[in-house]
């Protein structure tokens, strides 16, 4: 294997939460045990994921597209479905092969041909082609963004990921020059020890923060710390002069080399490592191994396991997931055994190509080399310096942080056997308080545990650059709990959601396997520099896709949702709705309400009322005979009683063919309807022929996915026995949708006698249940937004009626509606889609 040449260096405080990190100079303080004064939750910071107008009217050309996740600008960082279709000749695809995908994809991204140039072209294990461009504007490279193009092994062009986006109006030439910008960079950091400027540029930069444009000097400044290099890209507006941005480059590595720092005073980092002295313990297959023999305490306690560790990693990274070292061409893996510097600190050294590791106070941390979680952190920040290139600050900071503690919990996994036990998810438990058993620096099964990690994306920390580079040791614990519920499943360990993930099952694959290959695809294929997390969302939805099944697609997304990270809403996909339970005479008789939005155009919609047919599908206690009849307001649009009489038999079976549903015999005394309705509300009732009760069955289902009219909402009102209403609900389309589901019992007090008191809402994925609630939270205040968005009545504060808001992947579900404690009576169940921002 080749010596691999890093030409850039980045930094990582990877091990940060049992003591205070101090960095002088570019690097500011960071108080990992407590929330850094100044900083503020994001619990009333709400995002705005919605595709921008303009750019709406853009994607109508490309009909086979679909957006995954949009920047905060509106712009798509992901689109999926089919983009192109490559003629399939040869074995590599061609830039000029894209070309014509590329420019159909410009225009949603506010750009123009020429603004992408080709980085780079790769297959994979796959088959499938990636290809990864680099954005210029007005000649300038844009610093901070990506595209990158995927094609299948048969052609199909399937998605395109990345920040690459204008529509900025900047200045083309800088207001101050280049030595300004320098002084001012220097001057401000003056404390830090030889302190000087390596370069400048100027660039367009795309910043990690906010993610808003500037034109701006590019100045590489390198100095010493009191406890790590610098070595950091400072952005300066080359128009006001403020610093707008900064990307640091030290990443806080089967070629080992392992060495220790022979004693003195910290070396000059500048010029490290050549006039470092150092003392050689042993490198792979070298003469040099007979120093292994010396009896000196660092090789028993630190070198020996570092050495065995690194070979963990490495294998791990091999057989795991086809890496050969972090720069996937065999780089030498060095380290270096550090007692000169912080020996509370680990990091990865780009320029260098090694990683550093502190011995330990002996106190808070014992020797890090020595332990396996803080050696695959530490060179898993290679691999994303190689790969996806994640910006270490803010979102895609945290993502870097979450990639490392990922990658270390699985190569812990994988060297046992793909075991979940409870080390598991424990980072750095082998180095952290030596003389405390039992406890990490990190934990991903409860991320909050550790004193200051975040776990729930709502939740975030929103933090200056100075605190934690904007919260990346913070709030990567929300990706970190994502990875661990796709694995072992269950809720929030704090109930901050109401989802219960039901994890992957070992069908064709170990479940903890079958998650770092997912989320190892996402980071290193379809993550880029500025993705955010609802892109790492997104990325590995399409990693589950490429490489597994429907199961654990769905699998991820609810592990996302559990964590609060949000999704882009399809709000022109339908949901179907079918509601079974007893029905019975007067106010007991069967009614369903449906509403139709989006569209202008009307579209045929079946109606379905099923009770003989029940009973071959071994339910009992069935309604003989149901009549449905459709209405309008209180106009009667429609009637039927047996569907084998109807006129519209030919085109029911069709329809009822079209959608995927069960049919009925013929002739049976079933009942079913279809009918053109445009946008609007509608209700649809069943009563038994001559008085006739029992188990029924309504069903109402869209038989157009293309028209954008749809049915955006439905409702069934019955009664609760010790029977309990069930409602199986579908989505269609490719993205998420959002839901209001409502159990409505006492908020029906004074409109129907009966109501059931106290009624607990239920929604399954298959037999998991993934949501529950009994009395609504009426101080959500997203649930009162919802209502007043779809126009449904407030429900009283403090209720026992169930209310859930929840956003949904494609699929089929079922509500279940019991009383609480035995309580029984009249239920309204409500599904109605949400849309727009609340």
């Amino acid at each position: 294997m080749g010596k691999a040449v890093i030409k850039h260096m980045k930094s990582s405080r990877p091990l940060a939460h049992a003591a205070s990190w101090l960095r002088l100079g570019l690097i500011s303080a960071i108080l990992a045990l407590s929330v850094p004064l100044g900083a503020q939750s994001a619990e009333q910071h709400r995002e705005k994921w919605e595709v921008a107008t303009d750019v709406a009217s853009v994607l109508k050309n490309l009909s086979n597209a679909k957006v995954g996740s949009v920047s905060r600008k509106g712009t798509p960082t992901s689109l999926v479905g089919k983009l192109g279709q490559l003629q399939k000749t040869k074995q590599e695809i061609s830039e000029q092969d894209l070309a014509p995908v590329l420019d159909g994809i410009l225009p949603a991204l506010r750009l123009k041909q020429g603004d992408l140039r080709l980085a780079g072209i790769q297959i994979d294990e796959l088959g499938s082609t990636h290809a990864r461009y680099i954005q210029y504007k007005n000649g300038l490279e844009v610093v901070g963004t990506r595209l990158s193009l995927h094609v299948d092994k048969k052609g199909l062009v399937y998605s395109a990921f990345g920040n690459a986006r204008d529509g900025e109006d900047l200045p083309k030439t800088a207001a101050i020059d280049a030595a300004k910008a320098t002084k001012q960079v220097l001057e401000v950091n003056s404390a830090a020890k030889d302190l000087k400027a390596d370069g400048a540029r100027l660039v367009y930069i795309v910043t990690s923060d906010k993610q808003d444009m500037h034109l701006a000097w590019e100045i590489h400044v390198v100095g010493t710390g009191e406890k790590l290099p610098i070595d950091e890209l400072v952005f300066v507006d080359a128009v006001s002069g403020k610093v707008v941005d900064r990307h640091t480059r030290i990443f806080p590595a089967m070629y080992r080399e392992v060495y220790k720092l022979a004693t003195g005073s910290p070396p000059d980092y500048p010029e490290f490592p050549p006039n470092w002295p150092e003392i050689n313990y042993r490198v792979e297959n070298s003469s040099v191994d007979s120093l292994w023999d010396r009896t000196e305490p660092d090789l028993t306690s630190i070198a020996f396991p570092n050495w065995n560790n690194l070979d963990n990693s490495y294998r791990y990274y091999y057989n795991g997931n086809q890496r050969d070292s972090y720069d996937g061409s065999g780089g030498h893996l060095v380290s270096y055994l550090n007692s000169s510097v912080d020996p509370n600190n680990a990091y990865w050294n780009g320029t260098y190509h090694m990683m550093n590791f502190g011995v330990g106070d002996g106190t808070n941390f014992g020797p890090l080399a020595a332990d396996s979680d803080v050696v695959t952190h530490e060179l898993s920040h290679g691999v994303t310096q190689y790969s996806s290139s994640l910006v270490y600050a803010f979102e895609s900071g945290a993502l870097n942080e979450a990639f490392s503690d990922i990658m270390a919990a699985a190569e812990y996994s994988y060297n046992n056997g793909n075991s979940t036990a409870a080390d598991v998810w424990k980072i750095g438990e082998g180095c952290y308080t030596p003389s405390t058993s039992g406890d990490a620096l990190r934990y991903m099964n409860d991320p909050a545990a550790d004193g200051s990690s975040r776990d729930y994306y709502p939740d975030r920390l929103i933090a200056d650059y100075a605190y934690d580079a904007g919260g990346v040791h913070y709030n990567s614990g929300i990706a970190n709990l994502a990875f661990y519920l796709s694995v072992v499943g269950g809720t929030h360990p704090r109930s901050k959601s109401q989802v219960n993930v039901p994890g992957f099952t070992d069908q064709n694959d170990a479940p903890v396997r079958k998650a770092y290959r997912i989320f190892y695809r996402a980071f290193t294929v379809y993550l880029g520099p500025g993705s955010q997390m609802i892109d790492a969302r997104m990325a590995t939805v399409q990693a589950a896709s490429d490489l597994y099944s429907s199961t654990e697609v769905t699998n991820v997304n609810l592990a996302w949702d559990a964590v609060g990270v949000p999704s882009i809403v399809d709000n022109n996909c339908s949901i179907n709705l079918s509601t079974r339970a007893n029905a019975g005479t007067g106010n007991d008789i069967m009614i369903a309400g449906i509403k139709l939005a989006g569209g202008s155009t009307a579209k045929p919609i079946i109606l379905r009322g099923m009770g003989p047919t029940l009973a071959s599908l071994g339910v009992s206690g069935v309604m003989a005979d149901p009549i449905l009849t459709l209405y309008s307001g209180q106009t009667q649009l429609a009637q039927n009683d047996n569907w084998s009489s109807s006129p519209d038999k030919t085109a029911i079976q069709q329809a009822t063919s079209a959608v995927g549903l069960y049919s009925f015999p013929d002739p049976s005394l079933d009942s079913a309807i279809l009918y053109t309705l445009s946008a609007g509300s509608y209700t649809a009732q069943v009563c038994g022929n001559q008085g006739g009760t029992g188990q029924v069955l309504i069903e109402a289902y869209d038989t157009d996915s293309s028209n954008p009219n749809h049915l955006s909402g439905i409702a069934s009102r019955c009664r609760v026995t010790s029977d309990p209403m069930i409602a199986g609900f579908g989505i269609t389309g490719t993205s998420h949708k959002r839901l209001l589901i409502r159990a409505v019992g006492p908020g029906l007090s004074g409109q129907v006698p009966g109501y059931i008191t106290d009624p607990k809402l239920t929604i399954y994925s298959g037999a998991t249940p993934i949501y529950q609630n009994d009395d609504w939270n009426y101080l959500d205040s997203g649930i009162a937004a919802a209502t007043t968005r779809v126009g449904l009545s407030a429900l009283q504060s403090g209720s026992n009626d169930a209310v859930l808001l929840v956003s949904l992947p494609p699929g089929a579900y079922t509500a279940v509606v019991e009383g609480v404690s035995g309580a029984t009576g009249i239920c309204l169940l409500e599904v109605y889609e949400v849309t727009g921002q609340l």
